[in-house]
């Protein structure tokens, strides 16, 4: 089993990171750290995730960090688990 990241969900890291380097310095790697471990765990249970309630797709999950949502890609026999994106719960899916 694999994780991969799309572009979109890399991009959302970086610039969350950025973010808080600029707001709250001693925050921004503790945020980060943490959502890379929470994707981890995903794989050594890839359905821990609960169903995204606006798409209810049992295959659409997410994960959360804080204040962040991750939201992934797995279906039961892959062998692959897609980051999507990464963005905080505040904003709209």
């Amino acid at each position: 089993m694999h994780i991969r990241w799309k572009s979109q969900a890399i991009k959302d890291l970086e610039a969350i990171e950025e973010y808080y380097l600029a707001v709250a310095p001693e925050f921004a790697d503790i945020l980060t750290d943490e959502i890379l471990l929470k994707t981890r765990r995903l794989l050594h249970s890839p359905q821990s995730g609960r169903i995204v309630p606006e798409i209810d797709d049992p295959s659409i999950r997410e994960i959360l960090v804080y204040s962040y949502r991750i939201i992934y890609h797995y279906s039961a026999g892959e062998s692959n688990i897609e980051i999507l994106t990464v963005y905080h719960s505040a904003r709209d899916l």
